[in-house]
């Protein structure tokens, strides 16, 4: 695949015998590997060459951030048309409508709300073996649809993989732990089916929004939930998660200064036992030496989520679980979402390189 992004001349990897050379491909990974004091900078001693690349050091500082890496790039393509790509696949129809294989689809073996417990499957029909991602829509676990997937559907086609958007039931119709039951169940049927409809089911990512951000880190994270169906964690290549906050709900319900609205959302899906609080939380399932799959934590400016993605972003570390937090400052809680697959969209980028990695087995 050719590739003619900054970002990614930038983050190349050096030529065989440089130090350096050995790193993964992945550029958001190079960066995190070659911050060696995990300050979330690179300095001139850690990477010289990076310090050649006008205006990527923004504030000249001599510390070059994530942050400035993503804003370089943004400036770099709203102000030139990149080169173009060769996607993998060149057919990719023009619609997500036309891109949809199948629809509703009933993922539960005794479904108790058939509409809820369904998804949908959008892919190329030029492509076989297509790797898949199955996104999981936020709205407070309370609200949502599978059919809001925007533009992701058609992005994600260009690049060669298969969405599939599922549903689950939502609150205050039912409680914890039936959404994760229902998020567990649809990527176990999508495992053992998916390659009926064109998908490699060993090419699973899982990325959600919001709440569906929180679904997504528990399913990765808490093994007993695909075990009920005779799976294990490896089956989830990658975990990308998209400016979610409850991830320590125990921690979370704790602030002082949580709103009270925020309050009552959280105790509306979980309810107020404190085993549930800690059993319906991502990060306190996180241990070493388990198939707990690599993470893409992207969040906004808010200080509680911003928290929240860090705390478990380093249990993940210090368990020796790749995870990669990025703050995409420029955006907000929803155009991270509803934006997803436009050119020049950050966290879009961000998302491509990890989808990258797990495609190309980094």
């Amino acid at each position: 695949m050719i590739i003619l992004l900054p970002l990614l001349l930038l983050l190349a990897a050096p030529p065989a015998g440089n130090p350096g050379s050995n790193l993964p491909r992945n550029p958001i990974q190079r960066f995190n590997q070659l911050d060696t004091n995990n300050d979330g900078a690179i300095t001139p001693d850690e990477a010289p060459n990076w310090f050649k690349m006008k205006g990527l050091d923004a504030d000249n500082d001599q510390r070059i951030t994530l942050k400035e890496g993503m804003d370089w790039l943004s400036k770099q393509q709203a102000n030139q048309q990149p080169p173009p790509r060769t996607p993998r696949n060149p057919q990719a129809p023009e619609t997500d409508s036309n891109l949809l294989k199948a629809g509703n689809i009933v993922y539960a073996d005794t479904p108790t709300d058939a509409r809820r417990q369904s998804l949908d499957i959008y892919g190329s029909t030029k492509d076989s073996r297509q790797p898949v991602v199955v996104f999981i829509h936020g709205g407070a676990w309370a609200k949502g649809d599978k059919a809001g997937v925007g533009k992701k559907a058609q992005w994600l086609a260009s690049e060669g993989w298969m969405l599939v958007s599922i549903n689950y039931r939502l609150s205050p119709a039912v409680k914890h732990p039936a959404h994760i039951e229902d998020v567990a169940e649809a990527i176990a049927w999508v495992h053992d089916n998916i390659a009926t409809h064109g998908g490699d089911p060993e090419r699973i990512v899982v990325m959600g929004h919001s709440a569906g951000a929180h679904l997504a880190a528990l399913v990765a994270t808490d093994p007993k939930r695909l075990g009920k169906h005779g799976k294990s964690l490896s089956i989830i290549d990658r975990a990308i998660l998209l400016d979610g906050a409850a991830y320590d709900i125990p921690n979370l319900l704790s602030y002082k200064n949580l709103p009270d609205s925020s309050r009552t959302m959280h105790y509306n899906w979980v309810g107020r036992n404190e085993a549930d609080h800690a059993d319906a939380s991502p990060s306190l399932h996180i241990k070493e030496g388990t198939d707990i799959p690599p993470f893409l934590i992207l969040h906004t400016d808010r200080t509680l989520g911003t928290a929240e993605c860090k705390s478990m972003a380093r249990k993940m570390e210090e368990a020796g679980i790749p995870a990669i937090t990025v703050l995409c400052e420029k955006e907000t809680h929803s155009s991270m979402n509803k934006d997803l697959g436009t050119q020049g969209h950050a966290p879009t980028e961000a998302v491509r390189l990890t989808l990258e990695g797990a495609y190309d087995g980094d």
